[in-house]
C-alpha cells in the first residue's frame, strides 16, 4: 500500500485509491490526506471560472476521508484549509455522516468541537444525528453540555421543540442525565436554557420531574403553566398498545401515591407552592376520572393527615 500511495498520481486518482482503502477498512494516514486536499484547494484557486456546486464535490471527497484516518482530529484541520464560505454546516452532511461511523472516538470529540467554531451546527438536525448515531446519551449531554456553558443563550434556535423532545427522551434512558436536568434546570437564570430544560422535564417527566417544575415556578412566582401540565400527563398517564384495534395504543391510570402525598403536604395557607400543588392535585384527579382510577391508589392523597380531599382552595 505505501508503494502504491508513493507514486505518482493524478489527484483523482490519489482520492480514489485513498476511498479504496477507507473502504477496505484500512487508516490512512491524515498528512497524505491534507496534502491532497491543499493541493486541490490550490488547484481551484487558479480556475478562471470556479463553480462551488460543480466542484464542492471533489473538496468534501477528500474531507470525508479524513475521520478514517490514523488522525480523525485533522478533519479540523482539513476544514481549515477552505473558504469559511464553504463551511456551512448543509454543505460538510456527507463529512458529518463519515464522523458518525468512524471507528475512533476522536470523532466525537470532533463533532462536539464544530458548534464550538460555528454555532449554525446546533440548529441542524444532520450534526446532532451523527452524534446521536455514536451515542443517543452523548448527543443528548453535549447539548445539555451547551446549554450549560452559555453556548446555545448566544444562538437563535430555530427548532426548540425538536431539541427539547431530544433531551426529553434521553432523560428516559439515563437517570444520571436526568439529574443532571434538573440540577442545571434549578440554576438557569432564564432565556432559551430555562426554556429549552423546562420543555426537556416535561416531555421525560417523572414524579420528581413534576415537582422540580412547581417548586421552580413557586419560586419565581409563576403560575400554573402548559411545562407543568404536560409533565404531569407523562407521570400520571401511561400508553399501551391496543389489544381491541392493531395498530392504535390506549391510555391508562399510573398510580403515583408519592407524588401526591408530596403535592398534598404543600397546601398550608396562601404560598405560591400551595396554590401550585392544589392545582397538580385537582388535575390529576381529573385525569383518573378520564382514563379510569388506578385500584392500588387510594383516592385520598394522605388519609393519615386527617385533613380533607378533595377541598376548594381559597385564600
Amino acid at each position: 500500500m505505501d508503494s502504491l500511495l508513493q507514486l505518482k498520481h493524478s489527484l483523482r486518482e490519489q482520492q480514489a485509491l485513498l476511498r479504496a482503502l477507507v473502504l477496505s477498512g484500512e487508516i490512512v494516514r491524515a498528512d497524505i490526506v491534507l496534502d491532497g486536499l491543499r493541493a486541490l484547494v490550490a488547484e481551484l484557486k487558479t480556475k478562471r471560472w470556479f463553480d462551488l456546486k460543480q466542484d464542492w464535490w471533489e473538496l468534501e471527497s477528500w474531507l470525508e476521508l479524513l475521520p478514517f484516518s490514523d488522525r480523525p482530529m485533522s478533519t479540523l484541520d482539513g476544514l481549515d484549509q477552505i473558504d469559511p464560505a464553504w463551511r456551512q454546516p448543509w454543505r460538510l452532511r456527507s463529512v458529518l455522516s463519515a464522523l458518525s461511523y468512524a471507528p475512533s472516538s476522536e470523532a466525537e470529540q470532533v463533532l462536539k468541537e464544530l458548534p464550538r467554531r460555528d454555532t449554525a451546527f446546533l440548529n441542524d438536525h444532520d450534526w446532532l444525528g451523527a452524534l446521536e448515531r455514536r451515542s443517543p446519551v452523548t448527543a443528548a449531554r453535549t447539548l445539555l453540555e451547551f446549554i450549560s456553558d452559555g453556548t446555545l443563550s448566544a444562538v437563535e434556535v430555530r427548532d426548540r421543540w425538536w431539541l427539547t423532545r431530544k433531551l426529553g427522551r434521553a432523560m428516559l434512558e439515563d437517570a444520571d442525565f436526568r439529574a443532571g436536568v434538573y440540577h442545571q434546570y434549578d440554576s438557569a437564570s432564564g432565556g432559551i436554557a430555562r426554556e429549552l430544560l423546562e420543555g426537556a422535564i416535561a416531555e421525560g417527566a417523572d414524579e420528581t420531574g413534576v415537582l422540580v417544575l412547581v417548586q421552580n415556578h413557586a419560586r419565581r412566582c409563576e403560575p400554573y403553566s402548559g411545562s407543568i401540565e404536560a409533565a404531569i400527563r407523562h407521570a400520571v398517564v401511561g400508553e399501551q398498545p391496543s389489544q381491541d384495534w392493531a395498530g392504535t395504543s390506549e391510555l391508562f391510570g399510573i398510580a403515583v401515591p408519592s407524588l401526591r402525598k408530596k403535592l398534598f403536604g404543600m397546601i398550608q395557607g396562601d404560598a405560591p407552592d400551595a396554590q401550585l400543588a392544589w392545582r397538580c392535585l385537582t388535575r390529576i384527579d381529573q385525569l383518573r376520572d378520564e382514563y379510569g382510577p388506578v385500584e392500588s391508589e387510594p383516592r385520598h392523597p394522605d388519609i393519615e393527615s386527617g385533613r380533607p380531599w378533595p377541598i376548594p382552595f381559597a385564600q
